[in-house]
């Protein structure tokens, strides 16, 4: 096995890293937006096996990681590699993690896995202001990247509909000396939706006679929020996110009337925490509520809670063409490559997405994504990694345990 390259922490991540990772869009949506939002804890770090001071505009492959460890037990890593986008990894709504056939698929994903090792060892030796058990929560992780976590191809895993601080435990990694996996839970495949902004043109979203829309302020409805998810949620992460809800007005008008509808858009950019109360369900208040997230994405970024992705539109020196140009010849090489079923972001129109992360079988849920334009891309898992394994696998590997990639070991 090759040696795992260096990682290398990147301080102003929305100069080196978005424009690479908006040539990647939409595969990279979830980091990129994870990148724009305005809030983060001090032990919050960005790291690429890119350097911040060697960029290109057509690099060579690369992976890259938001962590942010004193989230836990909620989302705590975001990671985006390319291999996510190479020819031998399918964006599909029929993605699967199949065997690699030819040497040069081969190659590129021993490469890709190096470059993830790499990334987890760094976090690794991160410290952890929480008592996490050296479990690291990795949020949205494309499926296609999911046999370099667990050795296997295709990996054979016990899966839980929710990895947390109760259920990370679905997936022991093996005591035996060779085993490579490093996951300790995995949640169930959820459909990645890619849902676009509303056209400019379109009519603002009304609502049936008596309801009304609001933003969620008071303890009481973040309480409400957080009893009713079966997802952990820590009210002071809920008050930093942009949120609609809706509110059923007293016949008299008198009073803000009862909460009934609420959404919210993640760190991530992803529609989380959607909920109509029993009695107030069928008559599209989850579709307004959706509608008016995305209207409000598309008005501003920062009204809902996230950074403008163009530098230059707060005021700093570095402006739309220069951000334009560092992706403008990586988009080029690609619009060659045949197109695949799922939607292309265009760079000019990356501020006004957002995305849905629904779980198979969720009905309701997927028809809600389409009704406000969503499309299926990718399948995509929450997974609980073992950082205590880590330095195990790379001995192994380095020590040549395994033969080839190890994927097909049993």
């Amino acid at each position: 096995m090759s040696r795992l390259p260096h990682c290398y922490p990147h301080d102003e991540p929305l100069e080196t890293l978005a424009p690479l990772l908006v040539a990647h869009l939409p595969s990279s949506l979830p980091l990129l937006r994870r990148l724009q939002f305005k809030h983060s804890a001090p032990d919050a770090r960005v790291l690429s096996t890119l350097s911040p001071n060697n960029l290109r505009t057509d690099p060579a492959p690369f992976t890259a990681a938001y962590i942010e460890r004193s989230r836990f037990p909620e989302t705590q890593c975001w990671l985006f590699s390319t291999h996510e986008t190479s020819t031998s990894s399918a964006l599909s709504s029929s993605t699967t993690t199949g065997p690699i056939t030819t040497e040069n698929d081969n190659n590129e994903a021993n490469h890709a896995r190096l470059q993830i090792l790499a990334i987890l060892r760094t976090i690794a030796h991160l410290p952890s202001p929480k008592n996490d058990n050296n479990i690291l929560i990795l949020g949205t992780l494309n499926e296609s990247l999911l046999s370099f976590f667990t050795g296997r191809s295709p990996p054979t895993l016990k899966q839980t509909p929710v990895v947390s601080r109760f259920t990370a435990s679905a997936s022991q990694p093996s005591s035996h000396p060779s085993d490579t996996n490093l996951l300790h839970g995995c949640s169930i495949p959820y459909t990645k939706y890619l849902l676009p902004p509303p056209a400019p043109s379109a009519p603002r979203t009304l609502l049936p006679s008596s309801y009304t829309f609001i933003s969620l302020e008071h303890t009481s409805d973040f309480d409400l929020v957080v009893a009713r998810s079966s997802i952990p949620r820590e009210v002071p992460t809920l008050r930093q996110l942009g949120n609609v809800g809706i509110r059923r007005l007293d016949d008299s008008g008198d009073g803000e009337g009862e909460l009934v509808a609420w959404g919210f858009l993640s760190p991530d950019g992803s529609l989380s925490s959607l909920h109509v109360e029993d009695e107030h369900r069928g008559k599209g208040l989850a579709k307004g509520v959706c509608r008016r997230l995305l209207e409000r994405l598309r008005e501003g970024s920062g009204a809902v809670g996230f950074e403008p992705l163009l530098p230059g539109d707060d005021g700093s020196s570095r402006g739309k063409e220069a951000f334009a140009e560092g992706t403008a010849l990586v988009y080029e090489k690609r619009s060659e490559e045949p197109q695949s079923s799922v939607m292309e972001v265009k760079r000019s129109q990356a501020d006004g997405w957002a995305h849905s992360d629904i779980a198979e079988g969720n009905i309701e849920s997927a028809g809600v994504a389409k009704a406000v334009g969503g499309s299926e891309g990718w399948r995509i898992h929450w997974v609980a990694v073992d950082l205590g394994r880590v330095e195990v696998v790379v001995r192994v590997l380095e020590d040549g345990a395994l033969e080839g990639d190890g994927a097909d070991r049993e």
